[in-house]
């Protein structure tokens, strides 16, 4: 992060590599990687990122897994790749964020297609207000639509969310 005079650049770049390990019946080499940036000016916050999970559209179960990962935070909020597909996961995405009065609000626009072989998966929008209260209290109001493109087999989707927290 590098802070000018209104403004701030944020940037973030990961590579991961994955692989079968020991006597693992499943051989799978996979990759991962993440760029992001964004620029924080006093009331908007753009930013555009990639992310990649490896796969292999002609091999079951040689995708990247992310077993312990929170994915409806990174790849859509209507759920729909909570587990890596066999062929992999490309997500293009931007997005815009910043504050109106007490609440904060966002908007992702996903562009979700196959890391291996021509599948595109289809597109989502994301979009999320929150507030907090009464000191110890926040509420969040979400959703996730998610398009599917021509031979893609993840459904249309539409999810609504509401969050209630209580930090002590």
């Amino acid at each position: 992060m590098h802070k000018f005079t209104s403004l701030t650049l944020g940037y973030a770049l990961e590579y991961a590599h994955q692989n079968d390990a020991h006597n693992n019946p499943g051989d799978y080499s996979a990759n991962y990687y993440y760029v992001n940036l964004s620029l924080a000016w006093p009331k908007v916050t753009p930013s555009i990122g990639f992310e990649s999970l490896g796969g292999d559209d002609t091999r079951v179960g040689a995708a990247f897994r992310t077993p312990l990962a929170t994915l409806h935070a990174f790849n859509g909020w209507a759920d729909l790749f909570l587990v890596t597909p066999n062929a992999g996961l490309n997500d293009l995405y931007g997005g815009v964020k910043g504050p109106i009065g007490a609440w904060t609000w966002e908007l992702i626009y996903h562009d979700f297609q196959a890391e291996s072989g021509p599948a595109k998966w289809g597109k989502e929008l994301d979009g999320g207000l929150s507030t907090k209260f009464a000191e110890h209290y926040s509420v969040y109001f979400k959703f996730g639509t998610f398009n599917s493109s021509s031979g893609s087999p993840y459904p249309d989707t539409t999810k609504i969310w509401v969050q209630l927290t209580a930090d002590f």
